[in-house]
């Protein structure tokens, strides 16, 4: 308990959310809370009470929050709130792993760990790269780099009395983190303008319709391309399985989403999820990005398109429903499968044998576990993944175990492209860039070790996919 009570104190502005692990009352008064602060201040942006109206291009239209952010107080005051957000991270994942050592109850977020914070980190940092956004706006990456930090406190509040469906929602947890930390009178020299902008960008960052500010739109940018791709397929293989109920990872034996896929929330399977992603995935803000974003999207289609073997009807047209219930019929452009399907030809692919599902299940865990940082996953969790895989038959284990080695091999190449962006902001003349790499530098540095340092960036270069992509 001592080490507990040594990280409870380096919480500090965040020490009263993990006093105790959950119980029904307090978890009851956390939601009550967390949901009143949250629709006050939504309420609050739709009077224009607080007002994030400021157009969806890189330029800034706020010469005042600009002045304040380029000036020498605003770079020393963000770049401190950096790295005490940094240092709470760090202290808070301890303290989670260490009652999950203890316990040996999966406390560490899967999908949700330092290594996917470190991923959103070079995500934010590889949009301002390439959007070069403007002012005030370059501040983006503070939100961007931190809005899962509600994931460390649902983390810490798992239990098997409270299940997926009793979560508070993660967004509306990082909006009292964060407020809290911006709450505090050394940042009182922070714009309340801006800290508006931060507050919204996390509570709106969720899956469902854009935001309505630019950064919020950054961040949302940024966040699904962690849910598409080699990412978003093993964030997904082991997250549903994990977390909910009777959590599957391939498609239903009776073929319900033959025709039609329902909400994504209403998704139990893994597979199922990563098609709705590639099928509804909102369309967002940034062209130079969007290139980035065309090559992480084809990869994932490729990635569909290796497990029609075992599900013939997956890239059909479909009736699908959004995050906010409007349905439509959903195909898929021809051209884009055509260029999915020659970088295929390219991969040399291997004849899988038959796989038990123990060894299929060791080998998601011990990919999901491999980067510096990634959560440790507890028997409990392992064994209803077995479970996941022992459900499935053996052709659709065969294509998985085929979409596993493609994903692997294509999650390594986009690692390498993270760490080069990590690298060059690192070296940035922007001291907010340099310090938003921080974490993010160590982790990747421990994932790729043998990586050659990275070039410096030249401004006036094109973004075009890779070569294997460019069809």
């Amino acid at each position: 308990m001592l080490n507990e009570k040594i990280e409870l104190n380096r919480l500090g502005v965040w020490q009263k959310y993990f006093i105790k692990p959950y119980d029904q009352e307090s978890y009851g008064i956390l939601r009550a809370g967390a949901r009143l602060r949250s629709d006050n201040f939504l309420k609050d942006v739709r009077d224009k009470a607080i007002n994030i109206d400021d157009g969806f291009d890189s330029a800034s239209y706020c010469p005042e929050l600009d002045k304040w952010v380029e000036s020498e107080t605003g770079q020393t005051t963000l770049a401190s709130l950096l790295e005490e957000l940094q240092d709470l991270v760090k202290s808070s994942f301890e303290l989670l792993e260490d009652r999950q050592t203890r316990t040996r109850q999966q406390l560490l977020p899967i999908g949700h760990d330092k290594w996917q914070m470190a991923k959103d980190a070079a995500e934010a940092l590889r949009y301002l790269e390439m959007e070069r956004p403007q002012g005030y706006k370059a501040a983006f990456v503070i939100p961007t780099a931190f809005h899962d930090l509600g994931r460390i406190l649902e983390g810490w509040m798992m239990d098997d009395k409270n299940p997926h469906t009793n979560w508070v929602p993660h967004a509306q947890l990082s909006f009292l983190m964060l407020d809290d930390v911006l709450s505090q009178q050394k940042y009182q020299a922070i714009p309340k303008e801006l800290k508006n902008h931060f507050l919204y960008a996390v509570l709106a960052h969720s899956y469902s319709e854009n935001g309505q500010s630019y950064m919020s739109r950054a961040v949302q940018a940024c966040d699904r391309m962690q849910l598409i791709g080699p990412e978003g397929v093993f964030r997904a293989w082991t997250f549903i399985p994990a977390y909910k109920l009777d959590g599957a990872i391939g498609y239903p034996k009776n073929g319900l989403y033959n025709q039609e896929l329902p909400q994504m929330y209403q998704l139990n399977e893994s597979m199922p999820v990563i098609e709705y992603f590639a099928r509804c995935m909102p369309r967002n803000q940034g062209d130079s990005h969007g290139q980035w974003r065309n090559r992480i999207e084809l990869e994932n289609l490729a990635l569909l398109l290796t497990y029609q073997t075992a599900v013939p009807t997956i890239l059909d047209p479909k009736k699908v429903t959004s995050a906010r219930g409007n349905q439509k019929i959903h195909s898929f452009d021809q051209d884009k499968i055509e260029r999915a399907r020659a970088y295929l030809q390219l991969v040399k692919t291997q004849d899988h044998h038959q796989i038990s599902p123990k060894d299929m299940m060791d080998m998601i865990v011990a990919e999901v576990q491999r980067p510096a940082g990634a959560a440790a996953i507890t028997d409990q969790i392992k064994a209803r993944l077995l479970c996941a895989v022992m459900d499935m038959d053996s052709k659709e284990r065969n294509a998985l175990l085929s979409v596993f080695h493609i994903a692997k091999d294509l999650r390594l190449a986009q690692e390498r492209d993270d760490f080069d962006v990590v690298q060059r902001a690192a070296a940035a003349d922007s001291i907010i860039a340099r310090t938003a790499a921080t974490s993010a530098l160590e982790l990747f540095s421990k994932t790729c070790p043998d990586q050659v340092p990275a070039k410096g960036y030249a401004p006036e270069k094109d973004h075009p996919e890779p070569a294997t992509l460019h069809l």
